[in-house]
């Protein structure tokens, strides 16, 4: 196992090597130059470490930076190469409002999204039988009754 830094725009993120060397996962969502104490985090499709490409393929469990990372956020985009969301990866993040789902999350950790903000919503790009599977599985997932979901194109 090795943890690298990738620096993105308002945000940057660490991450492990996957057991096929070939795949990694989000280890830590890290809060850096944020506006208003607030930012945005886009999760990367594919990052090079060493000279060489990786697919991230998941968010691993808590993957916030708890200091200012889970109260700072405020919307998170995931692209179609993440399948997995780790237990408790965003637990806590209260302003944590918009989460763009990029419809092919297999695997949802417990806790994953408990605390986030009652009246996030869901943007998931997804066909009618994935969207269903996504919803249930983000239900069980600790959020409020309140959230809601949208199915997008």
């Amino acid at each position: 196992d090795y943890c690298v830094t990738d620096w993105g725009d308002t945000d940057y993120q660490t991450f492990s090597s996957n057991d096929d060397n070939k795949t990694v996962t989000v280890f830590t969502i890290w809060n850096r130059d944020a506006k208003d104490g607030k930012f945005d985090a886009y999760v990367l499709k594919n990052v090079e470490i060493g000279g060489k490409n990786y697919t991230v393929t998941a968010v691993g469990d808590y993957a916030l930076d708890n200091s200012a990372g889970s109260t700072a956020i405020c919307s998170v985009t995931l692209p179609s190469t993440v399948k997995k969301i780790g237990k408790s990866a965003f637990e806590g993040a209260k302003n944590l409002k918009t989460i763009s789902i990029q419809g092919n999350i297999t695997s949802i950790g417990k806790n994953a999204f408990k605390g986030i903000n009652k009246k996030a919503v869901f943007k998931i790009k997804a066909s009618a039988e994935n969207y269903k599977r996504i919803v249930s599985l983000i239900k069980r997932s600790g959020v409020a009754k309140t959230v809601t979901f949208k199915r997008v194109k």
